[in-house]
């Protein structure tokens, strides 16, 4: 069935061009999508073209569901005039008019987005972390389990990613009647409480890496490099290696007598080292005096698999429960105190060096004082001036780009040379990169252990992972 016409918001630029929920009221399952294409708008219901055929005849039944099963609408009900998909500005603004009615009609046990727009609404932020994996969420009254997944659309735009929406949607015709029932929790963390220390002495080194009885017969390591400099070629900050779960520990690139230490233990006892994304990791540690002798790659068992994301964090996170912290959630607020101090000082510098007050002595303004610039200086310093200061205010205003705070950096690589030029000359080097040396120093060993130990968790379940798909391969052949 198709509602009436929707009641578009006052606000709604296109009071003329919205496109209804359709499906059964109530109903369990509710489908959210981005906002309405050419066919939807034509044919009066969302998901009526391509990817609603996707949606129908292949997602759909891999969960055991047909469409007549769910009710489906969108994020945002009115079609722009170029259809393109709302921003999440856009659909948050669409869905405070709608959505909240649409979840009183339906009273869905389960909602299912479908793209990172959808998400949002239920305040899931990074799709590629948490797609396939039920959570809790809420929308006004609204409470309930939430299934985010990749939009149909996205898998004919990028085929790459049709193996993991199809593996999401085969996920949830296994867990739908636990979710529908209620009956279903979300994996636990073996290890809520790990303990993560840095190595200062050569005794604390021996106890790390003392074997247990039960300890696995592999070592899980990672880098991290202080990106300060710029991304390429940065120089090493720590090396961190996990020997068992719920275990990490940090050495120091400075430390060079405990790398030394190190790398003697792994040319003796030759142990598997496990990295996440050895083409990276191994040349670090070997620009800290530490040679892999053998290694395999969790990255690229990842990648083999293909209905799984690559990621750490995605990965410990589906795999094991293992919640981790994102590089821009920690290193993020601390570096932009970092770039506001940079801009800072060269405002300051600039209006020391090339501005004056002035007092207007008549007219209107007669008494009043402004700041003006000395001479004639250079366009670069009076767009650096003006760039810095607008920098300033947007970041202190808490100015939204893209749906994220605003970016220095962003900024900063969107500027002219000569901008870029005349900043680093005024302050002596050029604007600070996001980096872990930012960081507290606690908050950064939790940091960087964490992905060693979780590097070191999902490396089994990788590969009983791989082993079953070695199996099902000689099934079929």
């Amino acid at each position: 069935m198709t509602d009436s016409p929707c009641s578009p918001s006052p606000h709604c630029p296109f009071p003329r061009r919205c496109v209804a929920p359709h499906g059964p009221t109530p109903c369990p399952i509710l489908v959210i999508g981005e906002g309405p294409a050419r066919l939807e708008l034509r044919y009066g219901y969302p998901f009526a073209g391509d990817s609603g055929l996707e949606l129908d005849d292949h997602y759909l039944p891999l969960a055991g569901l047909r469409r007549h099963q769910v009710r489906v609408t969108n994020s945002r009900l009115c079609a722009a005039p170029d259809f393109a998909n709302p921003t999440r500005e856009e659909a948050a603004a669409c869905a405070f008019h709608h959505l909240g009615h649409e979840l009183r009609l339906t009273r869905p046990q389960l909602v299912i987005t479908l793209g990172a727009v959808a998400s949002s609404l239920f305040g899931i932020t990074h799709l590629d972390h948490s797609h396939g994996i039920p959570t809790q969420g809420q929308f006004e009254h609204w409470s309930g389990w939430v299934y985010p997944i990749f939009h149909p659309a996205q898998g004919i735009r990028v085929p790459t990613l049709i193996t993991r929406i199809r593996a999401d949607f085969q996920h949830l015709g296994a867990i739908l009647p636990a979710l529908l029932s209620d009956a279903y929790s979300l994996p636990s963390d073996p290890y809520p409480t790990p303990l993560y220390r840095r190595i200062r002495h050569s005794d604390d080194l021996l106890v790390a890496l003392h074997p247990y009885p039960d300890d696995p017969d592999y070592l899980a390591i990672d880098t991290e490099s202080d990106t300060v400099h710029g991304m390429a070629g940065a120089p090493p900050w720590c090396l961190t290696f996990s020997p068992r779960p719920g275990d990490g520990y940090l050495i120091r690139a400075t430390d060079t007598a405990l790398l030394s230490q190190f790398n003697r233990w792994l040319r003796e006892r030759r142990p598997l080292v496990i990295p996440h994304n050895a083409p990276y990791d191994v040349p670090v540690c070997r620009q800290m005096g530490v040679e892999i002798p053998r290694w395999t790659d969790t990255l690229q068992m990842a990648y083999i698999l293909q209905h799984i994301p690559q990621g750490l964090k995605q990965l410990a996170l589906r795999l094991c429960g293992m919640a981790m912290d994102d590089f821009e959630d920690v290193v993020h607020p601390h570096a932009r105190q970092v770039a506001v101090s940079y801009m800072t000082d060269i405002v300051g510098e600039i209006s020391r060096t090339c501005r004056y007050s002035h007092t207007f002595k008549s007219g209107p303004r007669k008494g009043l004082a402004e700041l003006r610039f000395r001479g004639n200086p250079s366009p670069d310093i009076r767009d650096s001036y003006n760039r810095a200061t607008l920098l300033l205010a947007d970041m202190a205003a808490g100015v939204v780009e893209d749906g994220t705070p605003v970016s220095p950096w962003k900024r900063w690589d969107g500027w002219t040379d000569e901008v870029r030029e005349a900043m680093a000359a005024l302050s002596g080097y050029p604007l600070p990169r996001p980096s872990i040396i930012h960081v507290p120093f606690a908050q950064a060993l939790n940091y960087a252990c964490a992905d060693a130990d979780g590097t070191g968790r999902i490396y089994p379940l990788l590969r009983a992972l791989s082993r079953g798909r070695e199996v099902r391969k000689e099934i079929a052949s």
